[in-house]
């Protein structure tokens, strides 16, 4: 058994109220909102890994956790805390929202698979006689093609009957510029029936289209601001961040004999930084090594002479997550991180520094301005090398000029020519974020045909991309530039 793994870690933390480790102030003014007399909505903002996501599963597993918190809850449900449901939807991975699936239906999906699932055993789920019974009254025709009436008619009857389901909105930014006038208008209905939480990675204000800022949701984001209802979280403190790394361990007995040093946790809080998941994450990695390879011998699990191994091995698994953290910034951001990266005092644009300030991308460490960890600086410096496209002993002309991103996929063809790189590894590498597969494809087939459009040239023939069937995209030249 793995300590550290996500389902493992979350239930022996929510054992003991003393295992709490993470963003307890932010929690606990959550809970106070949420459950107080009217319904209230709380955003929190903070960049990908600082434990957003883990304080909502926190949350959704109330009927365990909340039994720590009674003290926090408003009287209506602080002497029956099972009459609040937090309800988690998580728009990367459980709700796909487009034209076929409206935003109101998706919603309506996840809480009636929440409202009616099994309560754990030796409890009662007063929401499910409710919901049955407003089942029950519905026409046909609407049980089959749900919408918003629906959602609030369900919430609004469970209000009635003294009950709330707070609806936890995990990573907005997958689909609040998406969103229409008709969705935010709707979420701004729910916060009349029920309490929100909302987590993303900048302020809703920054996320929605233009036409959408006339709802009165966003009125109600203005007040937030002004009432401590967008809380934004940030690096856990060095001392948690030891903890997250020595304690789990301890918290059962089949681990009990596996100690992390403190040269150890260093070690590992340096390569990846505060960042509550990516410090979880690199633990369950590490443990699982030791477990195969380790050795018992002296006081560090991560002895000097593998520390180069560990490194790299942690590297290849948090690439996609410093990807997302990457893509999630404006040009401009990006190359005013790589200048921190390369240690230039002060960047240039004073005020876009600024803002990478506020998103936690840099801290001051070892005397200076860097960003926040060691391996995502490597990766930083690493995109701001300028690619060359061009591989051992092949020429590749000056007179085909390409985009970033083209130079980029030809930069990965070129690794290795006449190699077949597969679809959904090159799309994966060149498009940063947790969008559907299929949708990368196609994005992926249009980058290609670009290309492909440039590349076809009388006066230089032999470059192209061939598509092999089944396998997928590989990179052809002419003869005279394969140095072979």
């Amino acid at each position: 058994m793995n300590p550290y793994q996500y389902g493992r870690f979350l239930s022996a933390m929510l054992d003991e109220p003393e295992r709490f480790i993470g963003p307890r102030e932010e929690l606990e003014e959550l809970l106070v909102r949420v459950s107080d007399e009217q319904p209230a909505a709380v955003q929190l903002v903070g960049p990908w890994g600082v434990g957003k996501s883990f304080l909502l599963q926190l949350l959704a597993s109330n009927h365990v956790g909340l039994r720590h918190f009674l003290h926090l809850l408003g009287p209506r449900f602080r002497q029956a805390p099972e009459r609040l449901h937090f309800v988690l939807i998580s728009f990367t991975k459980q709700t796909l929202v487009g034209p076929e699936r409206p935003f109101a239906v998706a919603l309506w999906e996840r809480l009636l698979a929440a409202l009616t699932a099994p309560a754990p055993q030796g409890e009662v789920n007063p929401f499910t006689k409710v919901v049955a019974a407003y089942l029950a009254a519905l026409p046909a025709t609407q049980r089959t093609a749900p919408g918003g009436k629906q959602l609030l008619d369900l919430l609004t009857q469970l209000d009635g009957a003294g009950l709330r389901a707070v609806l936890l909105l995990d990573d907005f930014d997958a689909v609040g510029p998406e969103l229409k006038l008709d969705d935010y208008n709707l979420l701004w209905s729910l916060v009349q029936r029920t309490s929100l939480v909302i987590t993303s990675s900048q302020p809703l204000s920054l996320l929605a289209p233009v036409p959408s800022k006339v709802s009165p949701f966003f009125s109600l984001l203005q007040q937030l601001n002004r009432t401590r209802g967008v809380l934004s979280m940030f690096f856990l403190t060095q001392a948690d961040a030891l903890r997250l790394v020595l304690e789990p361990p301890t918290w059962d007995a089949a681990t009990a004999g596996f100690r992390f040093s403190r040269a150890d946790a260093m070690f590992i809080i340096d390569l990846v930084g505060l960042y509550h998941d990516f410090i979880r994450l690199s633990c369950e990695e590490i443990y699982q090594w030791h477990q195969r390879f380790g050795t018992a011998e002296g006081p560090d699990r991560i002895p000097a002479a593998a520390r180069p191994i560990v490194r790299v091995r942690l590297r290849q698994v948090l690439d996609l997550s410093f990807r997302l953290l990457w893509g999630k910034l404006k040009r401009p951001e990006q190359a005013a991180l790589v200048e921190v990266a390369r240690g230039d005092d002060p960047p240039r644009d004073l005020a876009v520094f600024e803002r990478l300030m506020e998103l936690s991308y840099v801290v001051f460490r070892e005397g200076r301005v860097r960003p926040f960890a060691t391996l995502f600086e490597e990766y930083v410096l690493e995109q701001g090398a300028e690619r060359d496209p061009t591989g051992p002993g092949v020429a590749w002309p000056a007179a085909i000029k390409l985009t970033n991103l083209e130079r980029r996929l030809v930069g990965e063809l070129l690794v290795a020519p006449e190699r077949t790189l597969m679809p959904e590894v090159l799309a994966r590498r060149l498009y940063p974020d947790d969008a559907p597969m299929e949708g990368l494809k196609g994005r992926l087939e249009v980058l290609i045909s670009r290309l492909r459009g440039k590349l076809r040239r009388d006066d230089l023939p032999g470059y192209g991309v061939e598509s092999v069937r089944g396998k997928g995209y590989r990179l052809t030249l002419p003869e005279r530039g394969r140095g072979r």
